[in-house]
């Protein structure tokens, strides 16, 4: 006989469909062992099938838990044989039911999952800060996994504010900055604190900080907040005062780029 007609023989396609209905190569000649034999002890279904005996014993208990193959005992031997065909429709419809079960449960949880997909796409996350004392946690979360020769950007209006920034709080942040080899553009709305800065910046005493300032008139407008931006997350602080200090940190590869984008347009601006 051929190899394509054993290829295409009845055992061999009842065979092939035991695998697609998810039975492994071992199961498989297991069952068609115990199929052919009729009622048999493990060693003679083991020949049959060309596995040991510990496997196919192993082998058999599992399909005996499918339902497609049962089991006596006589003279203290088990005897094992394959339940009839029309078992495995049973077996079928079990996995079916099953695929189904996971069918629905995916489509019950499709919405949250796309929710979860669409933020990781994005990289996009917002924490909210409230209060004077979160403003350390505020401003390390922006810097964070500081990374050598990079950049953040500032924009402020501090005003007669910059005091709420505890003085070792405010050492600490620019040494780690500097430690880092982190280069800084602020953009600062004029008033005689900043206009002392800046004319620092001109004789050269911030160079050596990696510190480059630029001022902005003030048309008359009057707010106070901070805006810190380091690679893809910034913060937005308001603090009018140590009662109102509010704090909104984003995370977003879109959004920083756009921050980044307005700033450096701002900046350019003679």
């Amino acid at each position: 006989m051929s190899n394509k007609n054993i290829k295409s023989s009845p055992q061999a396609k009842f065979g092939e469909f035991l695998r697609t209905l998810g039975l492994s190569e071992n199961e498989t000649a297991v069952y068609l062992a115990s199929l052919q034999l009729g009622n048999a002890i493990v060693k003679d279904i083991a020949k049959r099938a060309r596995l040991n005996r510990t496997t196919t014993y192993n082998i058999l208990l599992q399909l005996r838990k499918m339902g497609i193959v049962s089991s006596y005992q006589k003279n203290n031997i088990i005897h094992f044989s394959a339940a009839e065909p029309h078992r495995i429709t049973d077996l079928l419809n079990k996995r079916i039911q099953k695929q189904n079960e996971l069918k629905n449960l995916l489509n019950n949880l499709l919405p949250e999952i796309k929710v979860l997909y669409r933020k990781q796409a994005s990289g996009a996350s917002i924490k909210i800060f409230e209060g004077i004392d979160s403003m350390p946690d505020i401003y390390g979360s922006v810097y964070r996994n500081l990374r050598p020769n990079t950049e953040s950007l500032e924009f402020t209006n501090w005003g007669g504010k910059y005091d709420l920034f505890p003085e070792q709080f405010r050492y600490d942040m620019f040494e780690k900055l500097q430690k880092q080899g982190i280069w800084s553009r602020s953009m600062l709305i004029e008033d005689d604190m900043t206009r002392s800065w800046y004319e620092k910046s001109k004789e050269g005493n911030l160079a050596e900080q990696r510190k480059k300032i630029k001022l902005l008139s003030n048309p008359g407008w009057d707010f106070f907040c901070n805006i810190e931006l380091y690679e893809n997350r910034f913060a937005i602080v308001t603090y009018k005062d140590d009662i109102d200090f509010q704090g909104v940190l984003i995370e977003s590869n879109e959004l920083s780029s756009m921050f980044r984008f307005l700033f450096d347009a701002v900046w350019s601006v003679e």
